[in-house]
């Protein structure tokens, strides 16, 4: 991977009359059945095209080539962290060219400059990415595995007949019953649990669990 020294590469922020063609970059590497179940296809879009208000802190830079976007590099904070999660994606025709690695190390440097740290979510079958990811300085922290299910399936039916019938302690009841504190309070335990094994999330209040989770 060679840095790239080009002129008539123009990095610069994302505006919104850049939505459609970032879509498009992310449309054509994501939009598949097995991305989206395991809902990386969701999270790049999402980093890339930020939509609504939020209070997260979040950054998106295009690569310009005579009026055409042909890359961004988007990161944006996970909660009660100061982890960001950052992405680079380039047209195809671009690749290996350097442009990626520019783009990687200008959001990286707005990231750090806030204090925070850029790790990537990156799929098993990206073997180039996890190259790429190396090249920059990141090391591999985790590795999750997503399981996708045929609810159509007699097996997975038989199961959730059983575990329906079976004795429980527990009580399934519709969110809209259990008070705010109790379901923001819940989810803000149950993030945290899952991410203290490998991350530096802190525990919050309940008015921060809301104000995260709300949307």
């Amino acid at each position: 991977i060679r840095s790239d020294t080009r002129g008539d590469i123009v990095i610069r922020p994302f505006t919104p009359n850049d939505a459609d063609a970032v879509g498009r970059l992310v449309d054509a590497d994501y939009l598949n059945d097995t991305d989206r179940a395991s809902s990386l296809y969701a999270i790049n879009r999402g980093l890339h095209l930020p939509v609504g208000q939020s209070t997260d802190w979040r950054a998106t830079l295009v690569a310009e080539l005579d009026g055409r976007v042909i890359g961004a590099g988007s990161s944006r904070s996970l909660p009660m962290s100061r982890l960001s999660r950052t992405h680079v994606i380039i047209a195809a025709s671009h690749r290996r060219q350097g442009v990626g690695t520019r783009l990687y190390r200008d959001v990286a440097s707005l990231v750090r400059a806030d204090g925070r740290t850029p790790i990537a979510s990156i799929a098993a079958r990206e073997a180039l990415a996890f190259r790429f990811a190396s090249s920059c300085g990141m090391q591999p922290l985790m590795r999750s595995r997503q399981l996708t299910l045929d609810l159509t399936s007699w097996a997975v039916e038989r199961w959730c007949t059983h575990a329906t019938r079976s004795p429980s302690p527990y009580t399934l009841v519709p969110s809209a019953n259990v008070t705010p504190d109790v379901l923001f309070g819940a989810l803000g335990a149950a993030y945290h649990y899952m991410h203290e094994r490998w991350s530096d999330v802190q525990t919050g209040s309940v008015a921060q669990y809301r104000d995260t989770w709300s949307g």
